[in-house]
């Protein structure tokens, strides 16, 4: 189905995938068309595109000029999403993941895809939510939770509370549910877990660190993709899901540094979920004790940047192989960054803001594991430290 593919034959399309109704040789062409997206193309057949995708139903059926065209340009959706979409059409299956959930619902609502469909991907999407979970307002610790609904709408809305009240949690997603890992008081670093289970609106606590820790950075290592598998209901005009299967390349949860009340800490453990132990694992390289450092995953592997020791910012960095159980010193960031906000995107490991000893920052640098060197990005606008850093598949227009 990609670009350079052969047309796709039509015996692709099985009888019961799509309304009969729609499927008249008199109305809609068996010929192909090659729909281009940022100089991307795809080919697919008209027939098959107006039965299942409204967009195009109107297009080929009221005779407007694109429906002469056998080039039909698109503009505002990644061609990813369409590739996605048209493969869905022809073969009832599709891979969501946090990668391309927002980019493939936005595809869908521009296409005019059905409700159901649309709703079908929303199913599969609760995992990817952002959350908001405890801190500090001010005037009190917080165990109040929110989650991000993507509907249209909906905005944000208030999930159950955790168990206890607390700031500097780090927080991960693995296996579909939420992890609120360590974090403090005024007067306590801690070392419980708590779990967030997404479909009964609970929090459960799991089995606690071997070690305190306020400040820590939290990851696991890889991300679930769900891959669902549909057939098309003629008589409710409905996509329904039949099976589910689910992989995931990284098992664990890593916890990163920290402070235990007392001093910044050079360990680190990882918890097995089918276990519900954590085992501590292999200490940072040259005794680097670092709490508020920056914590992600890239190509299998953990970063751990930045942060505070006992006295100090840091600028050093490092990487943990967890087949052989080591930690690698890296080049070092061009800054000191403590509470650094860390993402990988595109091969690359990002550090933004964070604070330098003297003064909060506003600057940017890319880590590049091929080189094992930093590279200046674009400043961000405003200063911050201790800022929550994440990607998303967005589109200006």
């Amino acid at each position: 189905m990609s670009g350079h593919d052969n047309t796709p034959e039509v015996e692709h399309v099985k009888g019961t995938t799509l309304d009969d109704s729609l499927m008249k040789p008199s109305t809609f062409s068996f010929s192909a068309s090659r729909l281009q997206v940022d100089g991307h193309s795809l080919a697919a057949h008209r027939f098959v595109l107006a039965a299942a995708i409204p967009y195009f139903r109107a297009m080929f059926g009221y005779d407007v000029v694109e429906a002469k065209m056998g080039k039909i340009k698109l503009n505002d959706i990644s061609f990813e999403a369409l590739e996605a979409l048209v493969n869905f059409v022809y073969t009832s299956e599709i891979s969501i993941n946090s990668d391309n959930v927002q980019s493939l619902l936005f595809a869908a609502s521009i296409l005019q895809v059905s409700e159901e469909v649309i709703t079908f991907f929303q199913t599969c999407v609760c995992a990817f939510n952002p959350f908001a979970i405890g801190g500090h307002d001010g005037m009190q610790h917080l165990a109040s939770a929110e989650m991000l609904d993507p509907r249209e709408g909906v905005g944000w809305r208030r999930v159950a509370p955790m168990r206890t009240c607390r700031r500097g949690i780090a927080a991960a997603a693995l296996d579909g549910a939420i992890y609120a890992v360590g974090g403090l008081d005024d007067t306590t670093c801690f070392s419980i877990v708590e779990r967030y289970d997404i479909e009964s609106n609970t929090w459960s606590d799991v089995a606690p660190m071997n070690v305190r820790r306020g400040g820590v950075g939290v990851s696991a290592l890889g991300e679930a993709e769900f891959i669902h598998r549909c057939f098309y209901s003629e008589a409710k005009a409905a996509f329904r899901q039949f099976a589910v299967e689910s992989t995931l390349s990284g098992k664990f949860l890593f916890a990163v540094g920290g402070n235990d009340g007392s001093s910044s800490l050079d360990s680190c453990e990882r918890y097995d979920p089918v276990l519900d132990k954590w085992k501590l694992v292999a200490k940072m390289t040259n005794r680097s004790f670092r709490a508020g450092a920056g914590v992600c995953v890239l190509d299998g592997a953990l970063y751990a940047l930045g942060g505070f020791d006992d006295n100090s910012p840091l600028c050093t960095c490092e990487r943990y192989d967890p087949h052989t159980d080591t930690w690698t010193q890296l080049a070092n960031m061009t800054f000191s960054r403590g509470g650094v906000g860390v993402a990988s995107m595109g091969g690359l490991v990002y550090a933004i803001g964070g604070h330098d000893g003297q003064r909060y920052l506003n600057t940017v640098e890319a880590y590049d594991p091929v080189t094992n060197s930093w590279t200046p990005v674009t400043d961000i606008k405003d200063c911050r430290a201790g800022a929550g850093v994440a990607w998303a598949d967005c589109r200006w227009r």
